[in-house]
């Protein structure tokens, strides 16, 4: 306890234990670096985090990074809207296909 970034709030799990997807854990990987997060060091597949270069000790001891930033700003319109976002989004953002 105390070590997982999760206790900072700079971590998230993806998880779906009650509708069971079938997630493509390799195209997850790669919209989640897109957008800024890192995967797990330690082969997590579900887990993701936002460190932006600090370590574990720097959380402990109050260090926090910059605010993350989506990397289009359609993005960052549906995010505070609270809307989905779309293909067509994503192609006007000039996204890498997933």
């Amino acid at each position: 306890g105390g070590k997982s970034i999760h206790n900072f709030g700079f971590a998230v799990d993806i998880i779906d234990r009650w509708r069971e997807y079938d997630i493509d854990w390799d195209k997850l990987d790669k919209i989640g670096t897109y957008c800024g997060l890192e995967p797990s060091e330690e082969g997590d597949i579900s887990h993701f985090e936002y460190r932006d270069g600090l370590t574990t000790a720097d959380f402990i001891v109050g260090k926090r990074p910059a605010p993350l930033t989506l990397p289009c700003a359609i993005m960052d319109e549906r995010a505070k809207a609270g809307q989905p976002l779309t293909l067509k989004d994503l192609q006007n953002c000039g996204a890498p296909k997933f």
